[in-house]
């Protein structure tokens, strides 16, 4: 580290700052006069010299700004190049220590007093420096965590300022209805109503699978109550028919009857 650093270091621990805060502290306060002062010129010149004043040499207001505005500008590059100096200059004579005093260890600060810096060993430098790495990881933590939680809150505050404007622009959402309680009531009869009606379907469909129903085509019924009353119809007409039920009786008997013959010349053919 050089002396310049340490001297730095060591005025910087002392007065709380850096020493070129002191310096830009002094340029800022330099400018704010400065930009008071071409600001008053500005003003000064539109009543003297302004549209609206009652001078015979008006100029327009454009031109006032623009050569106030090209002042500004002189003035600030003059303070920029005196103050340079002064940086220079105080910064080497002013906020400075003796280099003899830092090499010969003249310089201790009052809360340095009582510390033996020749005592202290490897050992205990590496458990500081583990100790500076886990607080600095931890610092960092924090500060992620201090970012998300302000970018949170102000994605909170955006939701809530729209919630807001929805509530004023539909104020129905926030108001509560007369009947409100009937329908409370409403709901709460229909939800116990439905569980026992569960409880009901569950215990017939327990009772269902424990004695399951003997299955019947429901095609039969309807095709036999059809055929007899086209029958009775028929037959108060004079017309003899045969119903359905016996004419598909019929053609089985047939069909029976052809394939007992088939079996018949078959199993005779074979004898022969």
């Amino acid at each position: 580290m050089s002396l310049f650093s340490q001297s730095t270091g060591i005025l910087t621990e002392h007065l709380g700052y850096v020493p070129i805060a002191l310096i830009d502290e002094l340029i800022n306060a330099v400018n704010d006069i400065l930009y008071k002062c071409t600001l008053a010129i500005e003003e000064f010149l539109q009543k003297r010299y302004g549209p609206r004043s009652n001078s015979s040499k008006k100029v327009s207001d454009q031109d006032i700004q623009l050569g106030t505005a090209k002042l500004e500008t002189l003035l600030e590059s003059i303070v920029d190049r005196c103050f340079d100096n002064f940086e220079l200059y105080t910064l080497r004579n002013i906020l400075t220590i003796p280099e003899d005093l830092i090499t010969e260890g003249w310089i201790r600060l009052k809360h340095h007093r009582g510390i033996d810096f020749t005592s202290v060993d490897s050992d205990s430098l590496s458990d500081l420096d583990d100790e500076i790495e886990r607080l600095e990881a931890q610092l960092y933590f924090e500060t992620q965590l201090n970012a998300a939680l302000k970018q949170k809150h102000q994605q909170t505050l955006q939701e809530l300022d729209t919630f807001q404007n929805l509530k004023t622009n539909y104020p129905f959402l926030s108001a509560s209805p007369p009947s409100s309680q009937q329908l409370k009531d409403t709901i709460l009869f229909l939800s116990s109503q439905s569980i026992g009606l569960i409880s009901k379907l569950e215990q017939t469909e327990q009772l269902y699978k424990s004695r399951p129903l003997r299955k019947s085509p429901a095609s039969i019924p309807r095709e036999v109550y059809i055929d007899q009353f086209s029958r009775r119809a028929l037959e108060s007409s004079g017309v003899q028919v045969i119903s359905h039920v016996e004419k598909k009786t019929e053609q089985d008997v047939l069909k029976a009857l052809q394939a007992a013959s088939f079996f018949k010349s078959d199993s005779s053919s074979r004898d022969s």
